[in-house]
């Protein structure tokens, strides 16, 4: 039994380390664009878009503070997914760091969630001033079903090893 454990966690440690690592010291960038003088870097907190739960920051370099954004996404059958960018100041944003004054470069940051249906090529169009856009693809994100497996079978075969175990000491402990 000790030896099945042990292949288990040997197969286990292969699968984990061959997917990717997505270890970084911010978000991910998903997209770059350009909005007339304006330099946009949109943000996911996964490394793409994907249908269900994304939360998107947009970074907008060179704006004046108070500048109206909007964010929506339009999917592949013609849907609309407008996405309430709530500005975020705690992200390097207006003044300088003592509370006083303007800082030399008023950076944008908006933070929103969207909740894609679909799966398939999104358009991303941002409206600041001049409008930008690009396409992006949506897909099924989750985790690595053979690593689910292996986790699943791995708890399985611990938990019935523990049991028999268990019963084994208290029937030899009478």
């Amino acid at each position: 039994m000790r030896k099945l454990a042990v292949a288990l966690a040997a197969l286990l440690a292969v699968v984990a380390s061959t997917g990717p690592a997505f270890a970084s010291a911010g978000l991910p960038t998903i997209a770059t664009l350009q909005a007339g003088a304006h330099e946009v870097t949109l943000y996911n907190d996964s490394p793409g878009l994907r249908k269900g739960a994304n939360v998107l920051t947009v970074e907008i370099a060179g704006v004046p503070h108070g500048t109206h954004v909007e964010l929506e996404l339009v999917g592949p059958q013609g849907q609309t997914v407008p996405v309430a960018l709530q500005e975020v100041e705690g992200l390097g944003g207006h003044g300088d760091s003592h509370g006083g004054g303007e800082a030399e470069e008023a950076v944008y940051h908006g933070r929103g969630k969207a909740v894609l249906p679909a799966t398939g090529t999104w358009t991303v169009r941002l409206h600041a001033g001049e409008v930008a856009e690009t396409q992006l693809e949506a897909t099924t994100s989750g985790p690595n079903s053979i690593f689910v497996a292996s986790t699943g079978l791995l708890m399985g075969g611990f938990m019935i090893f523990g049991a028999i175990q268990r019963r084994r000491q208290q029937t030899h402990g009478r």
